[in-house]
């Protein structure tokens, strides 16, 4: 090993860096043209995102292995060799962030947790805002083996059987669901036993996604209250998924929220054709319909919600919205003769160019349709002129948000364990 190499390793007490024990690693992901891996160090809280080259160097610091066996099999699977200044930075960049095995420095550890609990709460601002209220990885990991039963199959088919019932019966009794559901708004009592109850399952839609983690091996480090304009509705944290080695683990978790949430309004479903007219037959036609219409929208893939992370993770990716949407700025980009980097892999192109042309077409067809609606409802009072001024207002208004937020969206990437290897 170089003499820069063992100085390097010196502060961590070995010339056979190992990695420290504790720390995760995830498996690849399709991240545009590359291909990333997803660390965490449970220590401090920390996910860190690695590219194919540093993955393959941090996977094999084991304590058996020296720099120099790393290096020769470093050259042999990518025809290059690492320098001297290579293993050096490399060693710097997991010492700083305490990833290596070796003396613990509990000063170093609890800045680290206090800098990743901050970065943890996201940026802040009228549109988006996360308002942590406790963290139930304790509680969860002593309830899942209790309910452990709950992921076997003699549980999950009946009840799929029993969700897809209910279902049924809301594509089938629609019109008698709806002339009930309709008096909600009716008796004050009614409707907020309506959204009492139906806030009850949202909190078993975020708790059945930190138990399923937790049930896959992770965690769920937190729960609260999100604010995401128009919206304001409960969040539980379950990052881990993208340590998953596999992606059926990580889908099932990204499903479980849905799931479990149509599971509590079947009840409505088998009470609402016994009751007679009144308010408790108005208020299970109000669950059935609007609690599972709305939990429905869930998976719909081009919102960010539980059907756009299960088809992440179905199809093995990062970010589809934000791989989409660098995939036809780069088409674009061609079509103006620009000269482009780097290559993507068939399946995810064809992924990749199918998902932004689909979302586009929702989404200009979810807005021609609330446009037309909200015309609807101002042109009578307003004029149509007027109507179509307010209306073009609020068009400007939201490309102008879009064009932000997708800005500093492209600006926020997870932070990089070493960009340094060759």
């Amino acid at each position: 090993m170089t003499a820069q190499a063992a100085a390097a390793t010196a502060e961590h007490g070995a010339t056979r860096p190992r990695l420290h024990p504790s720390v995760l690693l995830g498996p690849g992901l399709t991240d545009g043209t590359s291909v990333t891996h997803h660390l965490k160090d449970p220590r401090t809280g920390w996910f860190f995102k690695v590219g194919v080259r540093e993955f393959f160097v941090i996977s094999r610091l084991d304590g058996v292995r020296s720099l120099d066996d790393i290096a020769e099999e470093y050259a042999a699977r990518f025809g290059r060799r690492l320098s001297e200044q290579h293993w050096q930075q490399i060693m710097q960049l997991l010492g700083g962030r305490r990833l290596l095995a070796g003396p613990e420095d509990a000063d170093a550890l609890r800045r680290l947790t206090a800098s990743a609990r901050a970065g943890s709460r996201g940026r802040r601002n009228l549109l988006h805002w996360r308002i942590p209220l406790a963290a139930p990885a304790r509680l969860f990991s002593r309830v899942e083996p209790a309910v452990r039963w709950l992921w076997s199959a003699w549980f999950v088919l009946p009840a799929a059987a029993a969700v897809l019932a209910m279902l049924t019966l809301m594509s089938v009794q629609g019109a008698r669901l709806y002339d009930d559901a309709r008096q909600l708004a009716d008796s004050v009592p009614v409707l907020l036993a309506f959204v009492a109850i139906y806030w009850l399952t949202l909190a078993v839609h975020e708790a059945a996604h930190g138990l399923t983690c937790i049930h896959f091996g992770g965690t769920s480090p937190e729960i609260g209250l999100l604010w995401r304009f128009p919206l304001l509705a409960p969040y539980c944290k379950a990052d881990d998924v993208m340590l998953f080695a596999r992606r059926r683990h990580r889908c099932y978790t990204a499903f479980a929220g849905v799931f479990a949430q149509l599971l509590t309004l079947t009840p409505a479903a088998l009470l609402w054709p016994l009751l007679p007219a009144g308010p408790a037959r108005t208020l299970c036609a109000a669950l059935v319909l609007y609690g599972s219409g709305s939990t429905l929208l869930n998976l719909i893939p081009f919102l960010q919600l539980d059907g756009y992370f299960m088809l992440n993770h179905a199809l093995n990716m990062v970010n589809l919205r934000a791989g989409a949407y660098r995939f036809w700025a780069r088409v674009l980009d061609r079509l103006r003769g620009r000269a482009a980097t780097g290559e993507y892999p068939r399946p995810a192109g064809w992924a990749y160019g199918a998902y932004g042309v689909a979302s586009f077409v929702f989404a200009t067809g979810l807005v021609v349709g609330l446009f037309a609606v909200w015309f609807g409802q101002l042109r009578g009072p307003l004029g149509a002129a007027a109507a179509a001024s307010v209306l073009g207002g609020v068009a400007l208004f939201g490309v102008v948000m879009a064009v932000v937020l997708s800005r500093r969206a492209r600006r926020r990437t997870a932070p990089a364990v070493s960009a340094v290897v060759p």
